[in-house]
């Protein structure tokens, strides 16, 4: 399995257009108001199936992936009944926004799962601070691509008939 943290794992999630924090930075431009720490996880080995859990505080909302922006919604909706986060528009939009995000990349990367922990939010938006990401897939081969002739790789190639005629096609 292939994982990808730090610096790398904010990288892929930058690409797919979600806003991070910039070495060195600071949430000033997240304002003060309402600010909250949000950890998301997406566990693969939950008992119902994938899914996805937001914790703040103490308390935790679960969905089963892949998250539609309909059950995004249902899941803000529930951390605000259960009195986690805000009731603020701008804010559960926010939030929605990136669930729903979320899970589209998750989807798109193939991964087996993903944790961030933790990202800020706000009524000006999110800034996630730190992501694992744990691909099912192995990444590209690090070393020299094979440039020589032989073994199992080159079948059809260079077919040998091993001292019989080839078959008519």
């Amino acid at each position: 399995m292939n994982v990808h943290i730090g610096s790398e794992a904010l990288s892929d999630l930058e690409r797919f257009g979600l806003r991070v924090h910039p070495a060195g930075g600071t949430h000033e431009h997240l304002g003060k108001r309402h600010r909250t720490k949000i950890r998301i996880a997406i566990d693969p080995a939950a008992l119902v199936g994938p899914s996805m859990i937001v914790t703040i505080g103490e308390g935790e909302a679960r969905r089963l992936m892949p998250l539609s922006p309909f059950e995004a919604t249902t899941l803000v909706d529930e951390l605000v009944a259960r009195g986690l986060l805000v009731g603020n528009e701008r804010l559960r939009h926010g939030v929605e926004h990136l669930l729903a995000r979320l899970s589209v990349i998750y989807t798109e990367l193939a991964l087996g799962s993903l944790s961030i922990d933790p990202v800020i939010v706000s009524e000006a938006g999110y800034c996630i601070d730190a992501a694992r990401l744990y691909f099912l897939h192995r990444g590209a081969h690090a070393g020299k691509p094979q440039r020589s002739v032989g073994g199992r790789d080159n079948v059809g190639v260079q077919p040998r008939t091993h001292g019989h005629r080839p078959l008519a096609r």
